[in-house]
């Protein structure tokens, strides 16, 4: 059996480029890809990124 690899987390949030600023202080990632309402970041020599899209609760 060959192990899993995972290659992105997402985490949804009010405010995406605070909750991907809070990961990149604390874990010293890189921004990979971004837009206006998402961001894509991740360690700078590769590996699991993690994806902040911007929530937007149900009307």
């Amino acid at each position: 059996m060959s192990p899993v690899r995972l290659s992105t987390v997402a985490f949804e949030a009010p405010d995406a480029r605070a909750l991907a600023g809070f990961y990149m202080r604390l874990l010293g990632y890189v921004v990979r890809a971004e837009e206006p309402d998402w961001m894509l970041i991740g360690p700078p020599e590769g590996g699991t990124a993690l994806a902040s899209p911007t929530l937007r609760p149900p009307q």
